[in-house]
């Protein structure tokens, strides 16, 4: 039997049950878009020229994938701030969101402190913590998310609940007709193909798991559609696996990593030439 279908093996060896959470993402994304249809949000008075999501690591991903996934419908400049500090021009003209699933994120709480002194219509998203607290206290829309999973689990939360709060705002059109499609394709591919539940012969997840394991991940994609995903995939790996990896984004990555390419090998080289004379000095060390 293959390791990865030794289900009680992945029991003890996933603590965290990431399995679990993992396997719910298709209902999260339901779940999550019923909780921004229901805020009750109303566009604010004054016009809004930009819109800024500041959050960091697993609270920031879902609004750089909501980013690129808008580039081509809204109609405002759109920025993911991952800082203690807010670009210069948020303004009282920009809708603020400030998304942190702990509510604890230091740098986000630092960015909606800096967004009440500047005067943006805030709005802030998570599961609790001092976030909710003080946008409460303030007067300010606070989105309610389930609380219990890693940030990085919340994926679907942090990005499909953006969705239907902008759409709610009336910055873009309804999303719930794609969320459905979204659902039920999520479900399919992972009851049919890429769940635990496939066997290894048949699923390209599992496949691709043995071929990556023990290997320097780097992930690449496209600054217009999937390059997002490619920093969330490199998160994956570094938070899940406990593993170094690397992104970046083409064309950008035509004009300066690609040349850098032309010598891996040297580098490798020299690696290995340090590990194998690392290990004859300490097999031939009196302290052995």
């Amino acid at each position: 039997m293959d390791r990865l279908d030794n289900l009680s093996l992945i029991a003890k060896l996933d603590k965290e049950n990431m399995l679990k959470f993992i396997s719910a993402f298709p209902e999260q994304c339901r779940k999550a878009h019923d909780i921004g249809k229901d805020c009750e949000l109303s566009r604010p008075d004054r016009g809004i020229d930009n819109i800024v999501f500041a959050g960091l690591g697993g609270s920031a991903i879902g609004a750089h994938i909501v980013s690129v996934y808008l580039r081509n419908e809204l109609k405002v400049p759109v920025v993911v701030s991952r800082n203690y500090t807010l670009p210069d021009f948020v303004a009282e003209n920009t809708l603020l969101f400030c998304s942190s699933y702990s509510g604890n994120t230091e740098e986000t709480l630092s960015s909606f402190a800096e967004g009440i002194k500047k005067g943006a219509f805030i709005i802030t998203m998570g599961s609790g913590g001092k976030l909710e607290g003080l946008s409460k206290k303030n007067g300010f829309r606070h989105v309610a998310i389930s609380p219990g999973l890693p940030p990085r689990a919340a994926l679907g939360y942090m990005s499909i609940a953006i969705l239907a709060i902008l759409n709610r705002l009336g910055f873009i059109k309804d999303t719930e007709k794609d969320v459905t499609i979204l659902h039920s394709t999520l479900t399919e591919l992972r009851d049919r193909e890429i769940g635990i539940n496939v066997l290894s012969e048949k699923n390209i997840s599992k496949q691709l798991a043995g071929k990556l394991y023990g290997k320097y991940c780097i992930v690449y994609g496209t600054s217009d559609s999937t390059e997002a995903v490619a920093v969330r995939w490199r998160g994956q790996f570094e938070e899940n696996s406990k593993s170094l990896a690397s992104s970046h984004a083409l064309p950008e990555m035509n004009h300066n990593e690609i040349v850098g390419w032309e010598f891996p090998k040297n580098v490798l080289r020299r690696s290995e030439e340090r590990r194998v004379g690392k290990e004859c000095r300490s097999r031939w060390s009196p302290y052995h």
